[in-house]
């Protein structure tokens, strides 16, 4: 460089020597990170850069929309599917953009069960699942005495024991995001049982006698038989009025009970 001075009519000049040196930032790099999920709807997740420059800015795009500015990436995603853009730029504005596609799952939803309400003693109900979700698995929970005798992916067809009353079977829906249950109660009803006949043992012609069975909560109806004479009152209940007419040595009166699903055994 010369430098030229001009001073009263005189001119002086000198020359001096500069070094310039070209000190441009790099071109910044495509951003890498880890898009390994599961990744879970309506999660939050820190995404870093793993290959991160201090001389670079990362802005990050969810589905065209700039989202975050900095590093990690702080990114709530959505299912199905999200499209992840990270733009690398550095102070001369220059830019490179790298784009990821997240596979997003579904939180796992409370299942629908089908299937009857009621079932005997003893007897099977199937049950499925009506809303199956992909990429699920269902398990189920049974009451006690109570197992699965055929299952498939959604569904599965129980056998009930000997315990009655109100059960419930629940269904498990489970993926990689976590689980969600849901039971089903179902009615088990009982099977009538008659205890021994109460009743005089010893009676004479033309007596009127009492006999009865221990009121079973199982029983809907009772139906008795009566050879030494006329049931009087009670048929249908368990406790009978009857009247001695036949001139019989020995006399018989039996009982069963009628239940929602079985019939107790005679007793006499």
């Amino acid at each position: 460089v010369e430098i030229t001075v001009e001073y009263n009519g005189k001119i002086c000049s000198n020359t001096a020597q500069v070094n310039i040196t070209q000190n441009y930032p790099p071109f910044p790099t495509p951003a890498q990170i880890n898009v390994n999920g599961p990744f879970c709807h309506g999660k939050t997740y820190n995404f870093n850069v793993l290959n991160a420059n201090p001389l670079f800015k990362y802005n990050w795009f969810l589905n065209g929309v700039l989202v975050y500015t900095g590093n990690p990436g702080i990114i709530t995603v959505s299912a199905p599917d999200d499209d992840l853009c990270i733009q690398s730029t550095n102070v001369c504005k220059e830019d490179t953009t790298i784009c990821y596609t997240l596979d997003v799952l579904d939180n796992p939803t409370q299942p629908a069960i089908s299937g009857q309400d009621s079932v005997c003693q003893g007897g099977d109900l199937q049950f499925c699942v009506l809303n199956p979700q992909p990429n699920s698995t269902y398990t189920w929970i049974l009451p006690p005495l109570a197992s699965i005798i055929n299952q498939t992916a959604t569904c599965v067809t129980v056998r009930f024991g000997n315990s009655a009353g109100s059960k419930a079977v629940c269904a498990i829906n489970t993926n990689k995001c976590g689980s969600a249950q849901v039971c089903k109660t179902v009615y088990v009803y009982p099977n009538p049982n008659l205890s021994p006949i109460q009743g005089p043992p010893l009676v004479c012609r033309d007596d009127y006698s009492v006999y009865s069975v221990p009121k079973d909560p199982a029983a809907i109806d009772y139906v008795w038989t009566f050879n030494g004479g006329d049931i009087i009152n009670g048929q249908g209940t368990n406790v009978i009025d009857v009247l001695w007419t036949t001139p019989l040595d020995t006399g018989t009166i039996c009982v069963y009970a009628i239940g929602t699903c079985k019939n107790s055994k005679v007793i006499c």
